[in-house]
């Protein structure tokens, strides 16, 4: 069924006016009825060419006429949260441009190119991300999976809540990866998060499980995934913080940035139905027909849920710098785009590029061994493998910083990587480098010009090495078997807590069709006997003739043979006595008939004579 615009339009007025006589948040029902609402009812049986235009419906038109609909108050009603005063991180750092307040209760900028955050407001805060959960169920998906491989859905698909975003899609229709992850960025589609999650992790729990590992990896540290939609749960939950680092995950991966960029895309006819799916991206900053389109956006991703309210990540690329924006908890569908504009703009115009002047003090080989080797003429000799340093400047360090802050005032520290060196600016990251390790010489020229082969040396390490690895391979698949075992029975048991009536008429139900089987099982046995019983005595009868006729004589069996003959010749002339008194009987009936029909022939004339003569007579 097709939506229709003016009914909903007009009932959307009309709780306008009546929240914002209760002070109530308006903008907050526009996003959740037109990003949820709306895009949840939108199937494949609603959107076609023939019914579908720009000039029909558009963000602009709908945004047109909920601003009409609000009047002069809005401003006065509009509803604050006290997110709204909450401090501001970074604008408590000496020198750093003052970031403006937001109604989000979360919300940072970061240079994706540096991991610098350039605005941080209660960054590591818990709350729920609703959509934007996605892009981790992107990232996750296109690491461990191919875009060509064809997903068959389960009723998997089905096990969303109704009215939520989804395209319609139906069990056993067949959708390839690449597709499914269009209708999952464009559309927000939750169906298809589950046909993607089943497809890559076997289960949504093992997708989830999937997603966890991906946010450890990455170092988010207030993160717990337990679906690939977003929808509300109470244990799905992620911080801004650790929200950026996915998005920047996401962004560096070329095939991620691609889906998370494309403005429009469809999925055409497949095996269950005849119609083309049409998707256009939520993230309206992309959208050259949106008020709040920027020319800087490159991506993104909308949310929303009752209890996350609105949640956006945004992509963006100006001044040399690649910078996202993430909000939790904003406080409606306009209030996301502008205040993500004004952050974005924030950072662009503040911020910039700086290369570390790095210096690194590191001993030789020579030195770190601690000797030297003489000659025979007793001259100290160096050789030239040795003489290297330790350790090198791979990369000396790219940072982010406002006008007006020197690299020199950066204090440095260890990273979660080998020879990973971060910067801080009054313990806020900014940006990192790079410290290389020299390799160890493989051969050493000795004082007498002779050279050491470390080869074998090498290969014994290489060895060693590799028994570790396989060691440490095996110890961690083992933990992981063990984790699975212990989660599935851990899994059963909340299961049967939580769901007894239906484990017991499931108990029921297996027994019964158990009792079922046993019976058809001792049916076929019993008939198998009694064939079996039956075929032992043919076979004793036939073994007890055999014995009779090896026990006659020959004149004996003649005879028997001639009264067999006799008595079938006997049964011959009976049945030939039978059919010949049929054959007569047939004869004397057609006879008959015969008979009956002259007779009946002579009577219809004799009417016919007598029906005439009236006439001859006049």
């Amino acid at each position: 069924m097709r939506f229709s615009k003016g009914p909903a339009r007009a009932l959307c007025m009309l709780l306008g006016v009546w929240m914002a006589a209760a002070n109530v948040c308006v903008p907050a029902l526009a996003e959740e009825y037109y990003d949820e609402s709306y895009d949840e009812s939108w199937s494949d049986d609603s959107w076609s060419d023939d019914s579908w235009s720009e000039d029909s419906w558009s963000d602009e038109s709908w945004d047109e006429s909920w601003d009409d609909s609000e009047g002069s108050d809005t401003e006065e009603t509009e509803y604050i949260p006290e997110a709204y005063y909450a401090p501001i991180q970074t604008n408590a750092l000496s020198g750093w441009p003052q970031g403006q307040a937001v109604q989000a209760a979360s919300a940072i900028v970061m240079d994706m190119d540096t991991g610098a955050v350039l605005y941080g407001k209660s960054i590591f805060d818990q709350h729920y991300p609703a959509s934007i959960t996605k892009i981790m169920t992107l990232l996750v998906a296109v690491e461990n999976g191919d875009l060509d491989d064809v997903i068959t859905c389960s009723e998997e698909v089905y096990n969303i809540e109704a009215e939520s975003s989804h395209v319609g899609i139906a069990p056993g229709e067949k959708v390839t990866l690449r597709q499914a992850l269009y209708g999952l960025m464009l559309e927000s589609a939750n169906d298809l998060a589950m046909a993607i999650a089943e497809h890559i992790g076997g289960n949504v729990s093992g997708f989830a499980q999937m997603m966890n590992e991906k946010a450890e990896s990455l170092g988010c540290v207030n993160t717990h995934f337990v679906n690939p939609h977003g929808l509300h749960d109470p244990n799905h939950y992620v911080c801004a913080w650790d929200m950026a680092k996915i998005a920047q995950a996401a962004y560096q991966n070329e095939t991620c940035r691609k889906f998370m960029g494309t403005v429009e895309e469809n999925i055409p006819p497949t095996n269950m139905t005849e119609e083309t799916r049409y998707f256009i991206n939520h993230q309206r900053m992309l959208r050259t027909d949106s008020e709040y389109y920027q020319s800087w956006c490159t991506g993104g991703k909308t949310g929303y849920t009752s209890d996350a309210w609105n949640t956006l990540v945004t992509f963006g690329e100006k001044n040399g710098l690649r910078l996202v924006c993430v909000l939790l908890q904003e406080n409606g569908l306009e209030k996301q785009y502008l205040e993500t504009t004004d952050l974005m703009n924030y950072g662009f115009d503040n911020f910039s590029h700086k290369t570390v002047d790095m210096q690194v003090e590191s001993p030789t080989f020579y030195e770190l061994i601690g000797f030297n080797y003489p000659n025979p003429d007793g001259v100290i000799y160096q050789s030239d493998e040795l003489k290297q340093k330790v350790l090198t400047i791979s990369d000396p360090g790219t940072v982010t910083l406002p006008e007006g802050i020197d690299t020199n005032s950066l204090t440095a520290g260890g990273g979660e990587n080998p020879g990973q060196v971060l910067y801080y600016y009054e313990g806020q990251l900014v940006g990192s480098g790079q410290i290389g390790f020299t390799p160890i010489p493989t051969g050493i020229h000795y004082a007498y010009e002779e050279k050491r082969d470390m080869d074998t040396i090498l290969e014994t390490a290489k060895k060693t090495k590799r028994e570790n690895e396989i060691e440490e391979t095996f110890q961690k698949a083992w933990s992981n078997i063990e984790h699975f075992g212990e989660n599935s029975y851990q899994w059963v048991v909340n299961y049967i807590e939580s769901n007894r009536m239906a484990v017991v008429l499931a108990g029921a139900l297996v027994l019964f069709v158990l009792l079922i089987l046993i019976a058809i099982m001792i049916m076929r046995v019993t008939s198998d006997y009694r064939i079996r019983r039956r075929r032992k005595i043919e076979e004793r009868q036939r073994r007890r003739r055999e014995e009779e006729i090896d026990r006659k004589s020959a004149v004996e069996i003649e005879e028997e043979l001639r009264e067999a003959m006799k008595a079938e010749q006997e049964k011959k002339l009976r049945e030939e006595k039978r059919a010949a008194l049929e054959r007569e009987k047939e004869e004397k009936l057609r006879e008959a008939e015969s008979v009956l029909e002259e007779i009946e022939r002579m009577e219809q004339a004799e009417r016919e004579v007598k029906g005439s003569s009236p006439v001859n007579e006049k």
